[in-house]
């Protein structure tokens, strides 16, 4: 979603620690920000923003969360008007209770997903901030320090990843890995 206040506009990309970058933009200021726009969409009107920026997540661990959450919440949860459901939708028929199953299916029938989804929801102008270390300096460098607030919000029952999954992803999600750095 696009959220914006005095700091520009965050667009929000599911499970990359938006939640996380909301809270330390709130922390800052009493004023909550607003909504531009659609729920995890790009914003309405581009040209008011003097800072437009969004974070993106290394695409074996995004796949992770993407999956518990999925579990956790249920891979039909989302209603077709937010633009999460496309990447829903494109990797729905690999629902399982197996993340190895889950992962061999989408690199095999879907590779390069989360390039596509990342890159969709990140045309210029927007800054691109890869999660993690990244994610603090750039906060620190538009004067939102994230010390007063936890280091991350991640739900339970992610898996953990395993070389063969690393492997798998890379191969599946290079253009991601080059294009990002991760």
């Amino acid at each position: 979603m696009a959220y914006i206040g005095e700091w520009g506009c965050f667009i929000h990309i599911p499970k990359t620690g938006g939640v996380w970058v909301k809270t330390v933009l709130k922390n800052k200021n009493s004023a909550p920000g607003k909504y531009d726009g659609i729920t995890h969409g790009l914003p309405v009107h581009w040209s008011r923003y003097d800072r437009i920026f969004a974070c993106v997540r290394d695409p074996a661990d995004y796949l992770a969360s993407v999956w518990a959450h999925l579990w956790r919440n249920g891979w039909d949860s989302y209603p077709r008007r937010v633009p999460w459901q496309s990447f829903v939708e494109l990797i729905r028929d690999y629902k399982t209770e197996d993340f190895d199953e889950f992962v061999e299916n989408v690199t095999t029938f879907r590779p390069g997903i989360v390039h596509w989804f990342f890159t969709v929801h990140t045309p210029p102008p927007v800054v691109v901030i890869k999660t993690g270390e990244d994610t603090y300096k750039y906060l620190e460098s538009i004067g939102y320090a994230p010390r007063d607030v936890p280091k991350r919000n991640a739900g339970p029952n992610v898996p953990t990843l395993t070389e063969t999954h690393h492997r798998l992803i890379r191969k599946s999600e290079k253009e991601a890995y080059a294009k990002w750095g991760f």
